[in-house]
């Protein structure tokens, strides 16, 4: 059957609520945007599989079993940099997508990327944010420790501290410069966590309402009050 010839839906909305359908519509999608461009190198994602124009390796994308592009993303990041691009422009506006791209840049350096640029934000409200900028002047100790960091102290899944945001969570960080190692090995997905870190993060948290406080535990009742 041509896919290409078949009526369009008339309600989109009620189309796609069907995963079925979208599943299909994807993949019809992906053939369709392999062959355009073809003096470019198109790698593209078909459900689990990856589709190129070019006879490429696609060795580390293939089968790839990411639900989400936030993440899957940075597998074909990673792959445009083993396969020599030194420059590589991602677009997203999501603030995962950004902390997650400070958090791997230094793996990405690795492999032979030298610029990674986001393209964050809508229509005239958008910015390209130069990556490798970010992580030169937060250093190595912060940049790989943003992924902790950002889910410990709320993000799109996580609930996040009562009254406290991003600001002044981070002068937190910078008035208890102690707990950055463990926002690092935190961030490496470590087998154990030991009772240290869980001491490093009591004391940020008691920082982030108190930066004065010589108190290094809370308990229940004193939880409650703050």
């Amino acid at each position: 059957m041509d896919k290409t010839k078949l009526p369009l839906p008339t309600n989109w909305k009620s189309f796609l609520r069907d995963n079925n359908n979208k599943t299909e519509l994807f993949e019809f999608l992906a053939d369709k945007i392999v062959t355009m461009c073809p003096d470019n190198v198109v790698v593209v994602t078909k459900g689990d599989q990856d589709l190129s124009n070019r006879s490429i390796s696609l060795d580390g994308l293939s089968p790839c079993h990411h639900e989400e592009a936030d993440s899957r993303i940075f597998i074909h990041a990673l792959h445009a940099a083993k396969q020599q691009m030194t420059s590589v422009l991602i677009k997203a506006c999501e603030t995962d997508v950004l902390i997650v791209a400070v958090n791997v840049f230094a793996t990405f350096q690795d492999a032979g990327m030298e610029m990674l640029w986001d393209e964050f934000g809508h229509g005239q409200f958008i910015k390209w944010l130069p990556i490798y900028d970010i992580v030169v002047n937060l250093g190595p100790d912060k940049s790989s420790g943003m992924l902790f960091f950002h889910a410990f102290t709320g993000c799109d899944i996580l609930s996040a501290f009562r009254g406290k945001g991003k600001t002044t969570e981070w002068l937190a960080r910078e008035a208890y410069p102690q707990v950055t190692p463990v926002f690092k090995k935190l961030s490496q997905y470590p087998p154990v966590v030991e009772n240290a870190d869980y001491n490093g993060l009591e004391k940020f948290v008691i920082t982030m309402y108190d930066k004065n406080s010589t108190m290094n535990k809370v308990v229940l009742s004193e939880a409650k009050a703050l």
